[in-house]
């Protein structure tokens, strides 16, 4: 599974969050990998998408985030308001940012 996290907008350039945060979890120990797979899973992107927040009028600040789950050939994404009320989607990103970072 690959899975791929990128943030969009905001006002100041800050670039620790630029480009995508991209994970294979091919590569990660299998305890990670299972975790990682698992949090993908339990993110009904459908149900989000529903109750994904619009910004606020006039908010020049308003930043995105786009996860994007590739699994067997078949793709979904979605991209939502930050920052992420849906719980299961917000431990996903926070997932697989920690684990870009490793």
């Amino acid at each position: 599974m690959r899975i791929q996290v990128e943030r969009d907008g905001g006002f100041a350039y800050i670039p620790g969050l630029r480009g995508p945060k991209t994970v294979d979890t091919a590569t990660l120990p299998p305890t990670e990998a299972a975790a990682l797979e698992a949090a993908a899973r339990q993110a009904d992107f459908s149900v989000a998408a529903e109750r994904a927040a619009a910004p606020a009028r006039g908010s020049a600040d308003h930043r995105t985030v786009t996860i994007t789950v590739e699994d067997g050939g078949a793709s979904r994404s979605i991209t939502v308001s930050d920052p992420i009320e849906n719980d299961a989607l917000r431990s996903l990103v926070d997932r697989v940012v920690a684990a870009a970072k490793a």
